[in-house]
């Protein structure tokens, strides 16, 4: 089975599981230049999807005041956060900001994290969207996927990992560590940005048995949707 089909078989079999149940919300899935063409967004999506939520997939054209408006959330999938960075204009950026501001979630994952920083490049050249009080570093030498451990409200889980980073929070920021990579640095973590919530992790909580079985990688506590499910959850309170 391939990726995208696998991913709609769940969009369209698997069970809704949220306390946004019915949830008539929008969510919108970034899929424009940055995402990666394996199924990153489709595998993003599945996790409003399972909410409840309403699900359209954005390119840059979308980031627009008018389209914002109607949305709850905004996901942002895995993929090249740079690319991204450099797509969207600096208008566009403030635009997304202000959606947050305003009580919009944001949802990132791996590259949708990177986004979130105020700058997603090492030389901080790049403008992100400025979300996180904190700053955003690689985990790990650019290299190939693996299976990480990370305590999860000190729990043991295992998650996807594919050159993902770690969050460094300011020392008066009231942001929430959601989980650790096995040397302490925060792997995932909520925090607020005026009135909406923000919810990214380094890992991939998303990710697909398919994306697995592609590296040859085997999850020893299987899925971990449970997780991305709760960072929605967190991603949108108060709806």
């Amino acid at each position: 089975m391939t990726k995208h089909l696998w991913i709609l078989c769940w969009l369209l079999l698997c069970p809704l599981r949220s306390a946004h149940a019915g949830g008539a919300g929008l969510a919108l899935v970034y899929a424009g230049p940055g995402v990666c063409k394996d199924g990153c967004a489709e595998a993003a999506a599945v996790v409003p999807h399972r909410a409840g939520f309403r699900i359209r997939y954005v390119t840059p054209a979308d980031v627009r005041p008018e389209v914002l408006r109607e949305a709850a959330v905004w996901v942002q999938p895995g993929g090249d956060a740079i690319e991204v960075a450099r797509t969207l204009s600096d208008q566009q950026k403030q635009w997304l900001r202000t959606f947050v501001e305003k009580g919009g979630g944001y949802l990132g994952f791996c590259a949708g994290a990177f986004l979130a920083d105020s700058f997603v490049d090492d030389a901080s050249q790049v403008r992100g969207l400025g979300l996180i009080p904190g700053t955003s570093h690689d985990y790990k030498t650019p290299g190939k996927a693996e299976v990480l451990p990370v305590d999860w409200h000190g729990t043991k889980r295992w998650l996807y990992f594919e050159e993902g980073g770690w969050f460094e929070l300011a020392k008066e920021s009231a942001a929430r560590v959601l989980g650790r990579y096995a040397t302490g640095e925060p792997a995932a973590i909520a925090t607020r940005f005026g009135a909406g919530g923000v919810v990214i992790a380094g890992p991939h909580p998303e990710a697909t048995p398919e994306w697995l079985e592609e590296h040859g990688l085997t999850d020893p506590d299987g899925s971990d949707l449970d997780l991305a499910d709760e960072m929605f959850a967190l991603a949108t309170p108060r709806l």
